[in-house]
């Protein structure tokens, strides 16, 4: 999600979508919470104003870590919060709950102490300055305009309002999300999915993004870093990369932890030095069974933990359900050369693969899976292509 940030009264970030427009089809299973109007089927917490204060300057920070002998992820940290944030989490009965408290725990993952908390007895309620966090819900536009002057332009914008402390730090941030986007609740897919026909986005993604703007991170320095915190929509799932683990760590103090991931797409300059994002995609749509296929581009292992990873084993898989591994075939294991440092980023090419002579006809989609038994967290390292992206398997 790309950040046009307000840094004055009443002190409100609004952060503006670069729609970037791909073809795709909607999925039976995804469920659409909305489409062009604001409705009530999406639940916000009532708003109960307060008086606000507007924050004093603080210069931007500039940053870099890395373990030793590791590339150098250099990023940027504007208005650090005083840790721990407490928020009051979405109420029990919306429809996004617990997602909310998931990404609140994963910030948590690679720290000694939680950086955010939830509130043992959350108010039914919201309210900005009233020192504490919240997950706002969905509120409408005409509670943005009267309490802070802005409403929501259709479906561009999203807001992190902010309270700053004396010293600066911020000591309260509250996430409100646009009621006239169509929400979905997906892991397969990325934050935006959908533009052409009824643009759908993905609520884990996306409020990951925002708890990283409300605890002060920017993102990486360089372009050609990759965040949740960067852009387009379409290549941000919910996942932590290796500079956004390196930049809490070194933030508010980190432990030491084993984990690897794996993205199914990889980025690159182009010839022409442009920043280029590309999907695993197969050279052809339809393969017959005991036949060759070739991908049209890399894959990404990074290591956000701070332990080297030795020996790693990347797994593409075709599996007959978008998502699922169950029924999966193996199409190619692939031996990562050497080790990979803490923070360190490597693409890995798939190259050519042999669709299994004995796979039974049908239409399927691709997985790719970061082997590793000792991974602490195991959640990253599965990935899946884009549910766009098929292979029909012909007899």
């Amino acid at each position: 999600m790309f950040r046009l940030a307000a840094r004055g009264p009443p002190v409100v970030q609004s952060a503006r979508e670069l729609v970037r427009r791909v073809a795709a089809d909607p999925r039976a299973e995804d469920t659409e919470w909305m489409r062009d109007v604001e409705t009530l089927g999406l639940p916000a917490k009532v708003y109960d104003p307060t008086p606000r204060q507007a924050p004093p300057g603080v210069v931007p920070i500039l940053s870099e870590a890395a373990a030793a002998g590791a590339p150098k992820l250099r990023y940027s940290v504007e208005h650090p919060a005083a840790a721990p944030l407490v928020f009051d989490p979405l109420p029990t009965d919306s429809p996004f709950s617990p997602a909310d408290q998931e990404m609140l725990a994963y910030w948590n993952l690679y720290l000694k102490k939680p950086l955010f908390r939830v509130a043992k007895d959350p108010s039914p309620g919201w309210g900005y300055n009233n020192g504490v966090s919240e997950m706002a819900g969905f509120p409408s536009s005409q509670t943005m305009v009267e309490e802070f002057g802005s409403g929501w332009f259709g479906d561009i914008f999203s807001a992190v309002l902010y309270v700053y402390g004396p010293d600066g730090r911020t000591i309260e941030a509250d996430i409100a999300l646009n009621p006239n986007r169509a929400w979905i609740l997906d892991d397969r897919e990325p934050a935006m999915v959908d533009v052409f026909s009824s643009t759908k986005y993905n609520f884990k993604p996306i409020v990951l993004h925002h708890l990283g703007t409300a605890w002060g991170y920017q993102g990486p320095a360089e372009q050609t870093i990759d965040s949740v915190m960067g852009f387009p929509d379409l290549f941000k799932f919910a996942t932590l990369l290796a500079v956004d683990a390196v930049a809490v760590r070194a933030t508010f103090g980190g432990k030491k932890i084993r984990d690897g991931l794996v993205s199914p797409y990889s980025i690159f300059l182009s010839e022409d030095g442009l920043l280029t994002w590309s999907y695993a995609y197969p050279d052809v749509e339809t393969a017959p069974a005991g036949s060759t296929i070739r991908f049209s581009a890399p894959i990404k292992i990074e290591n956000p933990g701070t332990l080297k990873l030795a020996r790693s084993t990347v797994e593409v898989y075709l599996t007959p359900r978008h998502g699922s591994l169950d029924g999966a075939i193996l199409l190619k294991r692939i031996a990562v050369a050497g080790s990979l440092r803490s923070g360190e980023i490597r693409k890995v090419d798939l190259g050519s693969a042999t669709v299994p002579s004995s796979t039974p006809a049908g239409t399927y989609y691709f997985a790719y899976v970061l082997r590793d038994p000792k991974d602490a967290y195991q959640a990253n390292n599965r990935a899946w292509g884009l549910s766009e992206v098929q292979l029909r398997v012909t007899r």
